[in-house]
């Protein structure tokens, strides 16, 4: 479900970048194949595959590229968001975290929510020359769209979801799983910037299981790890299964 909110929120960003309808079928395998283009080496996967798809959409190779940059920012945007309310929240009691400085969390949430703002809401002509030459991004409006930072909310909600049913499937307590649910949110981030690690393969596992590993044991929480992606590769091959069939279908 976290899966299709993401390419729901993709799908947003690409009608307000194109200033009309993306047809949702075929957006769909489109993306729920990058997902599973980003165990390629060097994260050149997803945006290959999402460009190869363009003809499919009816849109510029050009406005694809640009689209996945934005994308990607705002989903780092956010999941950073999250954590940080996360953290505030106290829902971290007693994580490898946890003695962060309240004062730069409330910095870090501030900054990253102000930069959210500004996007979503500013006009583009606004922004520098030299920011959206390297956005490569043109035409007038807000960079993002408020609708597809809800659809990301949503999907980071997800990964929170799962952050507390994991722990719990390896013996642990409910109190402990839901202070430690941050950390399936704050993992696929830290994964996704080592750009050497495909899908974030074993940077993923080292984050979950290094955090979870005081308060469950080194046993479970690597169990854990081991969980949550093979929860996640299920995810990603069900919804990408789900869309080709869908698209294949018959209109009714």
């Amino acid at each position: 479900i976290a899966n299709f909110f993401q390419a729901l929120g993709w799908k947003y960003l690409l009608e307000r970048m194109a200033g009309r309808a993306v047809a949702l079928r075929p957006l769909m395998t489109v993306f729920m194949s990058g997902q599973l283009a980003r165990y390629t080496p060097g994260k050149v996967g997803l945006p290959m595959v999402r460009i190869a798809g363009a003809t499919k959409l009816g849109l510029s190779a050009h406005l694809i590229a640009a689209s996945v940059g934005l994308e990607v920012a705002a989903w780092i945007g956010v999941g950073s968001l999250v954590c940080c309310g996360a953290l505030l929240c106290n829902l971290s009691g007693g994580s490898a975290i946890a003695s962060l400085s309240r004062t730069w969390i409330w910095l870090a949430l501030f900054g990253i929510g102000s930069c959210l703002s500004i996007a979503a809401l500013v006009d583009q002509r606004r922004f520098p020359t030299w920011v959206l030459r390297l956005l490569r991004t043109e035409g007038k409006g807000p960079l993002i769209s408020i609708p597809m930072l809800a659809m990301q909310l949503l999907a980071w909600s997800g990964w929170w979801v799962l952050g507390m049913l994991i722990p719990l499937a390896v013996g642990s307590t409910l109190h402990v799983a839901v202070g430690q649910a941050v950390i399936f949110i704050l993992a696929p981030i830290i994964g996704f910037l080592a750009l050497v690690a495909p899908g974030g393969i074993g940077v993923r596992e080292t984050v979950i299981s290094y955090a979870l590993a005081p308060q469950i044991g080194a046993s479970a929480a690597l169990a854990a790890a081991v969980l949550a992606r093979a929860a996640a590769l299920a995810s990603e091959l069900a919804g990408w299964l789900i869309a080709v069939v869908w698209e294949r279908r018959e209109p009714l």
